[in-house]
């Protein structure tokens, strides 16, 4: 999991300022996030990131075997243009972006809800 040092590093600041509960998350008397379910270490530093841009983060998965992912993959809420604005947030951090895409459920043949984005990463 990358430290505060190593999120400054990245221009990182204040990360978890203004922040506020999220399903899945609870935060701490200090402003430290408390994560319910705990992030896989493959994948923390990403989720870590985006969100302390303001990228409403959901799910995520390091990927690999026994994992809900076959590659590293952050899902995100958003409109039209909140995947562009984490693809380019990913990206200025030096993250390895492999893909980006817009994902709707479909239930019984038909589209089901609002769509999610997924980026996913290189290993």
């Amino acid at each position: 999991m990358m430290r505060h040092a190593a999120l400054r590093k990245r221009g990182i600041t204040g990360a978890l300022d203004g922040a506020v509960n999220r399903p899945g998350i609870a935060w701490s008397q200090d402003g430290k996030v408390n994560y319910v379910v705990p992030l896989d270490p493959g994948i923390a530093d990403v989720v870590e990131a985006l969100r302390a841009k303001g990228v409403q983060t959901c799910e995520s998965c390091q990927g690999g075997r026994g994992h809900s992912y076959r590659e590293p993959t952050v899902v995100f809420a958003g409109d039209r243009g909140e995947g562009f604005r984490a693809l380019g947030v990913a990206l200025s951090l030096g993250f390895p972006v492999r893909h980006l895409r817009r994902v709707w459920a479909v239930v019984d043949g038909e589209l089901w809800g609002r769509p999610v984005w997924h980026i996913t990463f290189r290993r």
